[in-house]
């Protein structure tokens, strides 16, 4: 029988497990303060929140969280749609979270224009600049450069503020960072446009189907936004329809993974740690009934029920239920790995 290395392979189980990819939701907000996921072909939709105050202006996920501005604050809410913590009152009207973890911002030129970096928590935030023109209408993060929308042109900074480059004048109100490095935008007329990262070398996608686009995200195969009839719209990455939604008076919306896939038994509140909070949540929604999931489901059920109380107390202290790994994560894993080979042999 052949020999086996043990090592080898519990490394590549290990490297696999953290490399998996978890389905993508579709999360939307309208301007009444509803949170809701779709599915990412735009079926199967699910409200996770109602009622939040303000006109939700940006979204962002991240950090096994959702981030909203609505124009005075940041909110951070878990997969659930509760609310953890927000911000002190601003005008923060932007909000992306960058690979680094951090949670970006901006504030309108009439209001400083500042560009902001909060901690993951929104505790701890650093003003990277102040005085950029224009509304800042729309952020977007990546690993070494911030780009957002003045509602006129692109503009693309470091990760420390300072500006490197912007592009002519297209009415851009929108902006997202795809997963295939390229800038994607769009303009109120319904244009849907795909520039280099350094912001040259421009493609026009399509013309005419984002009429008021208010808001973009972009996926490993299609694009989604917000359109002034209030429909979030699903477009492939060429530019060519594919889906769309009913009128909901959607203005944001963001991708991230299946937070039902990652729930946490026990974890009532979604805050990832089973802890006494947990209790209250399912005291405080005992008798609500819904997706599996749904705040106080502690068991997963549907339902908010004494099983919960159950499921709080066999769970307790358990934390962060499937949380894929960043991909540091995963070359920390690697290069793990590689160490314990080398020791073998």
């Amino acid at each position: 029988m052949k020999k086996v290395n043990v090592t080898t392979t519990i490394c590549f189980v290990m490297l696999l497990v953290a490399g998996g990819a978890s389905a993508t939701t579709v999360i939307t907000a309208n301007s009444t303060g509803g949170i809701y996921s779709f599915n990412s072909d735009l079926t199967g939709m699910t409200e996770l929140a109602t009622g939040y105050g303000g006109v939700q202006k940006d979204m962002a996920v991240g950090n096994n969280s959702i981030y909203f501005s609505n124009g005075e604050y940041l909110f951070q809410c878990n997969g659930g749609g509760t609310i953890v913590t927000n911000t002190f009152a601003s005008v923060f009207n932007t909000v992306a979270v960058g690979p680094d973890g951090y949670v970006y911002t901006a504030t309108p030129f009439a209001n400083g224009g500042g560009l902001y970096r909060f901690n993951a928590d929104l505790t701890g935030f650093t003003q990277l600049f102040i005085g950029y023109g224009g509304e800042e209408k729309d952020l977007a993060v990546s690993e070494d450069s911030i780009y957002f929308t003045t509602g006129d042109v692109l503009v693309q900074c470091n990760l420390s503020g300072g500006m490197l480059g912007y592009t002519f004048d297209g009415n851009f109100s929108t902006v997202a960072l795809g997963p295939d490095g390229y800038i994607y935008t769009a303009n109120p007329e319904g244009g849907l446009y795909r520039f280099n990262a350094d912001l040259t070398g421009f493609t026009q996608l399509s013309i005419g189907w984002g009429v008021g686009a208010k808001d973009l995200a972009v996926t490993e195969d299609s694009i989604y936004f917000t359109n002034g009839a209030g429909s979030v719209v699903q477009c492939d990455l060429n530019g060519a329809l594919v889906a769309y939604t009913f009128d909901g008076d959607f203005n944001t919306v963001a991708v991230g993974p299946d937070f039902e896939s990652t729930l946490l038994p026990g974890d009532a509140n979604r805050d990832g740690v089973v802890s006494a909070g947990d209790y209250a949540s399912v005291q405080s929604n005992f008798g609500a009934t819904g997706e599996p999931g749904i705040p106080g489901d502690a068991n997963l059920d549907g339902v908010v029920s004494a099983g919960d109380y159950a499921s709080v107390q066999a769970n307790f202290g358990s934390t962060g239920a499937g949380v894929i790994p960043e991909p540091m994560t995963v070359s920390l894993l690697g290069m793990g790995c590689a160490a314990l080979i080398r020791r073998r042999k």
